[in-house]
């Protein structure tokens, strides 16, 4: 059974019962890189690392061994909408980690030389991902898809903002947007639900809220550009996209299905058994959707040898154009349901999985949705339905399209 309550200050929790041992607990907090002003980039991310460098309780040592000696783990990660620090321990430390999420949210004291130790760990790992095209790549098309926005910024940030970054600095960011309000505690486990309530009051309850709401600016709907870029690489790599829906829209279901079929996370999808299996022109080629909360982008990438780039790029459009005028026949159309609908349950099968989507659902539309009604709108999915939606996404002049190519020797 899923619990749902909002306490006083705003906060809210979302517990979903689980007889198991394993118990899985985050703390989602909706502020992410679109939420950093200028001067600021990276600071989201900084602020995630920052967090288990020292409280005024603990040391990064004590920190870090608070769950790991009764086995548990802690972690955390950043988005452009959100940040999460997520723990799965033993349901008989549910307290330990509930007190530990408290500790560095709100007495997290950013200690001078950690913070500059950890920003060379930072500025490392934004070079690590510049010199993988095959992340690299993923970072610089947000910008193209989402030029002059915030969306369009590199999660790590660059490399001026995060030498520029204190401790001053990130205290300051931590006090204007960790605040309550902002915050879903979502956990799974066997544990009763006036417990964890009573915990998460205990360490949260009394904490104020004196954040103000964010300001949010929708992208603008601007021509999308093709760029090639040289590199020193041996393959092209190549992401073409398209803006697609945000969270929560009618269609958005239809659009996964149509990601799931095209390239998705499965052996038999069309681009994977059309450009991998039958002609051998890639070893890898996937389609994404990544959906925020007022806008969304639709890609599909490969890498292969240069030669063979332009028969993947009219292999992709053959398969689009079959999208949006040929309809899928019943059986078909049934395989392609079944699939999603086993995938989205075995994904959900997974406690930890099942946390972070109950916290997503909460943090993006303030409830969860039943998996069986998501079922539903899926089952019910007609094949007019995908060609409408095909249609609508996959038009010719509003695609970008990042290259890198190889380049030329001296």
């Amino acid at each position: 059974m899923t619990h749902i309550k909002e306490f006083s200050n705003g906060l809210k929790l979302v517990h979903q019962d689980a007889n198991r041992r394993v118990a899985h607990c985050c703390v989602l907090i909706k502020v992410g890189t679109r939420d950093e002003n200028n001067g600021e980039e990276g600071f989201a991310h900084f602020t995630e690392h920052a967090l288990f460098k020292g409280t005024k309780h603990r040391k990064t040592y004590h920190i870090l061994n608070r769950l790991d000696e009764v086995g548990g783990e802690l972690n955390a990660y950043t988005t452009k909408e959100y940040t999460c620090i997520h723990a799965s321990f033993l349901h008989e430390y549910y307290e330990r980690a509930i007190e530990l999420f408290y500790d560095v949210l709100f007495h997290s004291s950013f200690p001078a030389k950690e913070i500059d130790r950890e920003k060379e760990v930072i500025l490392d790992e934004l070079m690590g991902y510049e010199d993988n095209p095959t992340e690299a790549i993923f970072d610089e098309f947000d910008e193209v898809i989402f030029p002059n926005h915030e969306l369009g910024r590199n999660i790590l940030g660059t490399k001026e903002s995060i030498q520029q970054a204190n401790s001053h600095s990130l205290l300051a960011f931590v006090a204007k947007h960790y605040h309550p309000n902002r915050m879903i505690i979502s956990s799974s486990g066997n544990i009763p639900i006036a417990k964890i309530e009573n915990l998460v009051n205990k360490y949260f309850g009394n904490i104020d809220s004196k954040s103000l709401e964010l300001n949010r600016q929708a992208p603008e709907l601007s021509s999308l550009p093709s760029i090639i870029k040289p590199r020193p690489i041996s393959q092209n790599h190549c992401i073409l996209g398209w803006r697609g829906y945000p969270v929560n829209h009618p269609k958005g279901h239809t659009l996964d299905l149509i990601s799931n079929y095209l390239g998705g996370n499965s052996l038999n999808a069309k681009l994977y058994v059309e450009i991998r299996e039958k002609k051998g022109l890639a070893y890898n080629i996937e389609s994404s959707l990544t959906s925020f909360s007022d806008s969304a982008m639709f890609n599909i990438y490969y890498a292969t040898e240069p030669k063979n780039n332009e028969k993947i790029v009219q292999l992709i459009h053959k398969e689009i154009h079959r999208l949006k005028n040929h309809a899928f026949g019943t059986n078909q159309l049934a395989k392609i349901k079944r699939q999603i609908e086993g995938q989205l349950t075995i994904s959900l099968d997974y406690q930890e999985s099942l946390m972070n989507h109950n916290g997503k659902e909460l943090l993006y539309a303030d409830t969860i949705e039943p998996v069986d009604e998501i079922f539903e709108r899926i089952r019910n999915l007609k094949s007019i339905d995908i060609m409408d939606v095909a249609n609508e996404i996959f038009n010719s002049n509003a695609m970008a399209l990042l290259s890198y190519v190889p380049s030329e020797k001296e």
